[in-house]
């Protein structure tokens, strides 16, 4: 599912480095949230091995938190 640049500024917080989301993802048709999919074992692991930049958790997943 697609999110519209509003949401990914104000909730997933891009351009705000380990602020923003860990699952916040560029994809084809626009940003994607990941929190949801089989990559989240393997943002977390990332993150919690500190390999990656963004590292927060903002929400519960674009399908279930609609802010």
């Amino acid at each position: 599912m697609t999110m519209e640049f509003d949401r990914v500024k104000k909730i997933c917080k891009i351009g705000e480095g380990s602020r923003c989301c860990r699952y916040l993802m560029a994809g084809k048709d626009g940003f994607e949230c990941a929190h949801s999919t089989p990559l989240a074992k393997v943002l977390d692991d990332r993150a919690e091995a500190k390999t990656m930049i963004a590292t927060s958790i903002n929400c519960d997943g674009v399908a279930t938190n609609n802010k």
